[in-house]
């Protein structure tokens, strides 16, 4: 991995828009009752700094989301300087969650074609929307494990809950800016809740809620003590589930000039509305991703001494790339046989003993999918409580390898009845970028600009 340092930048500095001396304007706080994340929770998080095209000691401050060792999303907006022209180097750190701004390392970088911004995205738009950028990078990242990019099906699954049960349900991370204006050292993380997009666009009023967009916010706590985004976390991520299991589903795009207000929420780019645009530029870029699923009953249960069958489906659920060499593995627990394998109904060819590797397809098609099944008999005389653990692997990068990665299955022999329902068998400002007014409210880009302190910048209007 490549660390070079970068010149000593100066401290990060919030520009506002002119004309200065007609406002005060209020710094925003950085991610509003979060806390400092530990290290090693959120290897694939990303510090983004977009070099100014014009100014080599500018930059401009960003999250971003290491999807696979080539490539970081982040917001599009974070590609562009006050004057709309796009950065044509961007460094990218990975290595650690506290982060000296003001002597920065990077582990890697993304320069001119390698920077795609989304070719929908406008970048004077006062929408917003299509807030993305796919950047590859010069030496790839291995980290210890990388996120699932956020499906229609999860998005789907948030809008379904109760309130109470998208109360803080979403999680965003971010180095924006502290209390006093300076910004964040240390990798914040903040719990949110999600907000639907009917909820969200009614609290926008003019400004429209795409299904491009969702929004999260924290409705229990009133401003300024609330929860939240702001300046400096644009790109950043908002993901469901855990360390283990975190899942993409937005990055930090735009909000109110109030951080920690509910109403209306922080609004994020929707990442499951530009998959078929990801997977098609990574395989433009010749690295492409995929997601490979493997579908199985959530439990397996039958009498001591039998035999049961168990049916799995491996289907390539990427809407573009096709996946190649795939393959699976099972577990055989103790006390159990697994034998009789079928791949679409002929014998499949597997190896090993305690743990069984069987080819599945040397191509599959996007869309495409195969059955297997198997036989698995209880060689003893009592009853027994496993798990079967199932991996699929392909020579492909998987973007939602939580479908295929260690899937575990419950296997139960017994003879005793079954209770219950049981289980079944088978970012800051530019300081030359217009405040766009929204009735009473005003908008903000969450990223923040980084240059050398010196008295033309104060001049200028910096903090």
């Amino acid at each position: 991995m490549i660390r070079l340092l970068l010149p000593a930048l100066g401290s990060a500095a919030l520009l506002m828009a002119a004309p200065l001396a007609a406002q005060n304007y209020a710094v925003q706080p950085r991610i509003y009752g979060g806390d400092d994340a530990a290290n090693g929770d959120w290897p694939w998080m990303t510090l983004v700094s977009a070099v100014d095209p014009n100014d080599s000691s500018r930059s401009q401050r960003c999250g971003g989301v290491l999807i696979s060792p080539y490539f970081v999303i982040t917001a599009a907006h974070c590609m562009y300087n006050e004057n709309f022209q796009r950065s044509q180097t961007v460094l990218l750190n990975m290595d650690d969650v506290d982060v000296p701004f003001s002597s920065l390392f990077y582990t890697t970088r993304s320069t001119g074609t390698n920077i795609e911004v989304n070719p929908d995205y406008v970048t004077d738009d006062d929408n917003y929307e299509h807030d993305i950028v796919l950047m590859r990078v010069e030496d790839p990242v291995t980290v210890s494990r990388y996120p699932s990019l956020g499906s229609l099906a999860e998005i789907s699954r948030l809008n379904s809950l109760s309130a109470s049960q998208r109360n803080e349900i979403v999680t965003a991370l971010g180095w924006g800016e502290t209390d006093s204006g300076t910004l964040a050292n240390a990798l914040q993380q903040v719990t949110l809740d999600y907000i639907p997009r009917n909820t969200c666009n009614s609290q926008w009023g003019s400004q429209p809620i795409t299904g491009n967009m969702i929004c999260a916010a924290e409705t229990s706590e009133p401003p300024p003590s609330g929860q939240d985004t702001c300046r400096g976390d644009s790109g950043g991520p908002l993901f469901t589930g855990t360390t283990r299991n975190p899942e993409v589903i937005g990055l930090t795009s735009f909000g109110t000039t109030t951080c920690g207000g509910a109403v209306p929420p922080a609004v994020y780019t929707n990442v499951a509305a530009y998959l078929t645009w990801l997977e098609q530029r990574t395989f433009a870029f010749d690295e492409p991703i995929v997601d490979v699923a493997a579908t199985l009953p959530t439990s397996v249960r039958s009498g001591i001494g039998t035999t049961t069958k168990l049916t799995m489906t491996v289907r390539n659920a990427s809407v573009f790339n096709e996946a190649q060499d795939i393959q699976f593995t099972v577990t055989v627990p103790a006390g159990t046989v697994i034998d009789n394998l079928l791949l679409d109904g002929s014998p499949a060819s597997c190896t090993g003993v305690s743990t069984l590797t069987c080819d599945v397809a040397d191509t599959l098609l996007a869309g495409a999918s195969h059955s297997v099944t198997m036989d698995i008999t209880h060689t003893g005389d009592s009853d027994i409580n496993r798990t079967l653990t199932f991996n699929v692997t392909h020579n492909r990068f998987d973007y939602r390898s939580l479908n295929n990665t260690d899937v575990e299955v419950p296997l139960t022999f017994s003879d005793a009845p079954v209770g219950g329902g049981g289980s079944s068998s088978g970012g800051a400002l530019f300081y030359t970028l217009p405040w766009l007014a929204l009735g009473a409210l005003l908008r903000r880009r969450k990223w923040s600009v980084s240059q050398p302190t010196s008295s033309s910048a104060s001049s200028s209007g910096a903090r």
